[in-house]
C-alpha cells in the first residue's frame, strides 16, 4: 500500500477548496451576467458610492435588510424588479422611476428571486 505524502495531502486539501469556491464565484459571476442580460446596469449601480440615476443595488440591500429581510421584504423587492414602479405593482422610492416592464427585458419570477437573493446578498 502507498503511503500518502504531504504534497499529496496538500494537492488534495486544494483541490476539494478550490472545487468548493468554484460554485460560488460562478454563480456571483452568472448573477451579474443575468443584471446586465436584463439591463439593470443602465440605470443601477452595484457600489454604493457609485449612484447612476437609480439607488445602487447595496444601498436597496440596506433598505431592505440585506440577508436578514423577511419574507415581505423578499417579495416586495421581487415585485419591483419585475413589474417596475407603484403603477404597476412595485414598491418605489427616490425621484426615478423604474421603466414598466414593457420597455425593458421580460423578468420571469425565477429571475426576480434569483436577482433579490444576489441583491440581498451584496456587501
Amino acid at each position: 500500500m502507498r503511503r500518502v505524502t504531504d504534497v499529496t495531502k496538500y494537492a488534495i486539501a486544494i483541490a476539494l477548496i478550490g472545487t468548493a469556491i468554484l460554485p460560488v464565484s460562478v454563480c456571483a459571476s452568472s448573477d451579474v451576467d443575468l443584471a446586465e442580460a436584463k439591463q439593470c446596469f443602465r440605470c443601477h449601480s452595484i457600489e454604493a458610492d457609485r449612484t447612476l440615476r437609480s439607488p445602487s443595488f447595496q444601498s436597496i440591500a440596506r433598505k431592505y435588510g440585506g440577508q436578514d429581510a423577511t419574507g415581505a421584504q423578499r417579495a416586495k423587492l421581487s415585485q419591483t424588479i419585475r413589474k417596475g414602479t407603484p403603477e404597476k405593482g412595485g414598491y418605489h422610492w427616490g425621484r426615478m422611476a423604474m421603466p414598466s416592464p414593457d420597455l425593458r427585458p421580460v423578468i420571469s419570477d425565477a429571475e426576480a428571486a434569483r436577482l433579490t437573493h444576489w441583491i440581498l446578498n451584496l456587501r
